[in-house]
């Protein structure tokens, strides 16, 4: 396993180990219905929300302190009998086109609840790539 860097070498442990699917993990088709979107609008509670995105990393999370950072998918996985729980992360490429949809939305209702949050100053803050 890859301690602290996601299969494609960003941060994180990878979701995969390689070594369990071999070398080839080419053989499933990569999800590119995102591919090419500098953002995209997704309704949060009735209103939109617009979320910034990133053609390898995905969308971006807006921080208290106006930078942004990637967002990756967290799991945990049971060991053998229910012991021994496994933290795993997966990064955008890696993930499904459900998982992806599914990240956008979680995206979306994090940044807007930071701006809820901040609703005194955020239209202050100009959030950067």
């Amino acid at each position: 396993m890859y301690a602290g860097y996601c299969v494609d070498g960003t941060a994180g442990r990878p979701a995969i180990d390689p070594g369990r699917w071999g070398e080839d993990r080419d053989e499933f088709p990569k999800c590119t219905t995102y591919k090419g979107l500098k953002s995209m609008t997704v309704e949060v509670d009735g209103t939109e929300e617009e979320v910034l995105m990133d053609d390898e990393h995905g969308p971006l999370v807006y921080q208290r302190d106006g930078s942004t950072k990637y967002s990756i998918l967290h799991y945990a996985e049971a060991g053998y009998s229910g012991g021994g729980n496994c933290r795993s992360e997966k990064c955008w490429k890696y993930m499904s086109s459900t998982e992806q949809k599914t990240m956008i939305h979680v995206v979306a209702k994090k940044n807007r609840r930071l701006k809820e949050q901040l609703d005194y100053k955020w239209q202050e803050i100009r959030w950067t790539k």
